[in-house]
């Protein structure tokens, strides 16, 4: 079960890959239309998840490829900003599934968990197994006691046809005989998967084995296995041990997806989705060091729109939560992969930027500006001011001068007539508290 992702923005990308992952079902990830359309021909795919607008299309375009090829099985979702009750119509109109807003990530995250469960009931399979069994007579007999267990058995006779598959998808557990075709062993198996990173290290493994020698099954274990089971094979005692490895393995998956949805809860702004002053707090001491061990650029702004207290004074709050959303939008959807957008607070916002220097900051930031510039969120122009500042080389400052310094120069451009950038460097800030010291 494949799912593919078709995003522009590499931040939703991330946003979206993170979401599949902890919903247990692989994503392929492109860009445009044609890419799209490419991946739907190969038939590997039984949902999409697609922008709203794409650079060669829409999702709506898309998803109207899809049901003339009479895909009929292939959930479409679309994904969307967009509030035009027509236009979200007309994607029905043209077969999409469903149209879920970016703003609501556990909503999607919900919405995709329902479907694998829905599918797996549909397609009678439970459970995903890796079997590696060089012998076809036992592996005949092993793989039927698997499958009746309600379970999708994938078999082969390799330990090096085992590692390749076990990098390329995600199983419930693995099954494998001590001794199999090829230069590699069961135990070399394990020692590959436990050696993995991320959950595939941890998948359950149970290992088949004819020998009784007691220290052989006890090395097993230590290496990594979680279980064992002596051949000839027993019906009975595989379901029991399997069935018990694999609802472990679940149980461990939803706990450790719990801990993820409170972190990311107590790291992200409910309104906006950016992260928030803690996820800053946590994470910005980390970056700047990782600037000064490699000596590399690191650039702050700060950005605060424009007259915001009257937007709420005289519009509502609605109206200014809608404005804050609509700025958050524009700072997301033109971070790189390795940018952090944050609400501070308020109609205050911060973007850290890694190997980005002077002149790049300053062109990002105006950039941003002239982009909130055009948007016109229920009915009102808005502007902001940006302060920049830039840690260059690796330079031994602190986070809380960094922010001062940005700070300071977004105080600048409100003081200069607001919606404009204002660059402040580092020395300057030298500068002025030398003048405070001297009078």
């Amino acid at each position: 079960m494949k799912g593919l992702i078709v995003e522009p923005s590499r931040l939703h990308q991330a946003i979206l890959t993170s979401i599949f992952d902890n919903s247990e079902m692989a994503a392929k990830v492109v860009e445009s239309a044609a890419e799209a359309k490419a991946a739907i021909d190969s038939g590997e795919y039984c949902f999409i998840c697609t922008a709203f607008k794409l650079p060669d299309g829409s999702g709506a375009e898309l998803a109207s490829y899809v049901r003339e090829q009479n895909l009929s099985d292939i959930k479409v979702v679309m994904l969307t900003s967009e509030e035009s009750r027509e236009k979200l119509i007309d994607a029905v109109s043209a077969g999409v599934s469903e149209v879920l807003f970016r703003s609501s990530p556990i909503e999607i995250e919900n919405y995709i968990r329902e479907f694998i469960r829905d599918y797996r009931e549909r397609h009678g399979h439970r459970w995903n197994v890796l079997y590696i069994e060089d012998n076809l007579a036992i592996a005949i007999v092993v793989r039927a006691i698997i499958e009746r267990m309600g379970a999708e058995v994938v078999h082969c006779a390799s330990g090096e046809e085992a590692c390749k598959l076990v990098e390329q998808q995600d199983y419930d557990a693995v099954v494998a005989d001590v001794i199999l075709e090829g230069q590699m062993s069961g135990v070399d198996v394990v020692r590959h998967i436990r050696q993995l990173k991320g959950k595939i290290a941890r998948v359950p493994i149970l290992m088949l084995s004819g020998q009784e020698n007691i220290s052989r099954r006890i090395e097993l274990l230590q290496i990594g296995a979680n279980d064992y089971v002596a051949k000839p094979v027993v019906d009975e005692e595989l379901v029991a041990r399997l069935t018990n490895l694999i609802t472990q393995k679940r149980l461990f998956d939803k706990v450790e997806m719990q801990q993820e949805k409170l972190q990311n809860l107590a790291m992200t702004d409910q309104l906006t989705t950016l992260y928030n002053r803690h996820f800053l707090a946590e994470v910005a001491p980390k970056r700047i060091r990782e600037a000064q061990r490699h000596q590399q650029d690191l650039s702050l702004i700060v950005a605060d729109i424009d007259h915001f207290k009257s937007i709420n004074d005289n519009h509502g709050h609605e109206t200014g939560d809608a404005v804050l959303k609509a700025v958050a939008l524009v700072l997301k959807d033109n971070c790189r992969r390795e940018d952090m957008a944050i609400r501070l607070g308020g109609e205050e916002f911060i973007l850290l930027l890694p190997h980005c220097n002077e002149k790049g900051a300053q062109e990002k930031a105006e950039m941003l500006r002239k982009e909130v510039e055009k948007l016109n969120p229920s009915g009102l122009a808005i502007t902001i001011s940006f302060g920049v500042t830039t840690s260059s080389n690796g330079a031994n400052i602190g986070f809380s001068d960094l922010f001062a310094c940005a700070d300071k120069a977004v105080y600048e451009a409100k003081e200069a007539g607001r919606n404009r950038v204002v660059y402040k460097d580092l020395s300057s800030m030298e500068d002025d508290l030398s003048s405070s010291e001297d009078t």
